[in-house]
């Protein structure tokens, strides 16, 4: 199996230490080190579709080399189900909960809590995550979980795309009345319950399925607990993104009606048709207006579209070192109490405007003693069909500032129109490894 060698401490930090040690089953998500399918297409633009079946194949039988490793340590539970890759077929064993190649190479098992840390030490595992129910839409929405099995994965289609539908928009949540849209195929997944709980294993698969069925836009209102960007549903949508899908709706991002991304999505194409998904999401995102609302520590209300905006700009600001992640998340600062300085690059794209200045700043939502935010410049000439980029510095200090998320805005002034590029870091304190796996929580 390819890969680094699995087993450390991290990998075990959302498990309690009575988890780890139980005999009963667990859910959990593994992930591997190999990138999946969508990555691998977006680095080799020139393989075709064999080549990538192959790579597909080689997926698959890393997953089927971790289920004889766990087949061998005498683990078996049964009655789980299967789910296809990007290739076809799937594992057989009946450890499988379901099988990711396309958007996330992992699987879903349900294994005893004391083999979580055998897996942890197993070559080529990148990430373990417990996959119970959690609550996605707004807190308040459920006092807690219902019990038993919560979700169940349910596709509903519209079938072939009738003629003059030219948006294909994946709809997910918990479910509801048909929608129909003129001129739009709706294909919708509940993968919510009515109370908004879910679990990571179904988005996950929803978004596969979304992608494969020929989604150009996905509506993904799964509120702030999709926050962490090493979040298996969080790997899954920047991976669409890498799959030429827009994913509308996600925390940070603008919350629309299934309606209004349809409209947006046409809209946007119609008045900017030479540029492709990512920097049209990037136009919706950042013609949003944002405001600053109390949720927690983090204390960021979504972003209100503002479609007006979004036709008439002329320029965009996105993250230069990589694709903008879900949610706009820059990642995650850990500290042991020190002062940690981290620094991205932000580009500012022209779209067709004329040769103008373009004034920069940036300011946080959330105001805390602790954290300061700078640019390496504020202001420059953005040329006709030109680009510039500034690097953005982030500072935590460890001694003054409480672990939670941090949310931000970087605006670029132009001709009249603020755009923006909205950014959040999850601050947090490192686990020492004498201290893994003893946590009080399983949460992440």
């Amino acid at each position: 199996m390819p890969g680094t060698t699995g087993g450390s401490p991290a990998l075990l930090r959302h498990f309690t230490a009575a988890e780890l040690a139980s005999v009963q089953p667990v859910p959990v998500l593994v992930e591997f080190q190999d990138p999946p399918v969508a990555v691998f297409r977006a680095e080799h633009p020139q393989a075709g579709p064999g080549e990538v079946a192959t790579y597909a194949r080689t997926l698959h039988e890393a997953h089927r080399t971790l289920l004889r490793k766990l087949q061998q340590m005498g683990t078996a539970v049964a009655g789980a189900w299967s789910l296809a890759g990007a290739a076809g077929g799937s594992a057989p064993d009946s450890l499988v909960g379901w099988e990711f190649v396309d958007l996330f190479n992992g699987v879903g098992l349900r294994v005893p809590g004391a083999v979580v840390r055998e897996l942890a030490r197993l070559e080529g595992v990148r990430t373990i995550t417990l996959d119970r129910p959690r609550a996605y839409l707004q807190s308040g929405t459920a006092a807690f979980p219902p019990s038993g099995s919560v979700v169940r994965f349910l596709v509903r289609r519209r079938g072939t795309p009738a003629r003059g539908e030219r948006v294909v928009i994946a709809i997910m949540g918990a479910g509801g009345p048909p929608v129909d849209l003129p001129g739009v195929r709706v294909i919708s997944y509940k993968v919510l319950d009515t109370a908004g709980f879910g679990t990571a294993a179904h988005i996950v698969g929803a978004l596969e399925d979304a992608v494969r069925s020929g989604a150009q836009v996905v509506h993904l209102p799964l509120g702030d607990a999709a926050g962490d960007p090493r979040s298996p549903e969080a790997v899954a949508a920047a991976n669409a993104l890498r799959a030429g899908v827009a994913i509308w709706g996600t925390p940070g991002g603008t919350l629309l009606t299934p309606a209004q991304v349809a409209g947006a999505w046409a809209l946007l194409r119609q008045h900017h048709p030479d540029q492709d998904v990512l920097t049209l999401q990037a136009v919706l995102t950042g013609s949003a207006r944002y405001a600053v609302r109390a949720h927690g520590a983090g204390g960021q209300g979504p972003g209100v579209p503002d479609l007006g905006r979004a036709a008439l700009t002329r320029h965009v600001v996105t993250p230069a070192d990589s694709l903008p992640p879900m949610a706009h998340h820059l990642g995650v600062v850990e500290h042991q109490g020190e002062r940690v300085v981290r620094t991205w690059r932000v580009r500012v794209q022209d779209l067709g405007g004329a040769t103008s200045p373009c004034r920069l700043g940036v300011r946080w939502l959330t105001r805390e003693p602790g954290l300061r935010a700078s640019l390496s410049r504020r202001g420059f000439l953005l040329a006709t069909g030109g680009k510039e980029e500034v690097d953005l510095t982030l500072q935590v200090d460890g001694t003054r500032l409480r672990d939670g998320e941090y949310r931000g805005l970087v605006e670029a002034s132009r001709g009249g129109l603020v755009m923006r590029l909205p950014f959040r870091i999850l601050v947090r304190r490192r686990i020492p490894p004498e201290e893994a796996g003893t946590g009080s929580s399983a949460e992440a």
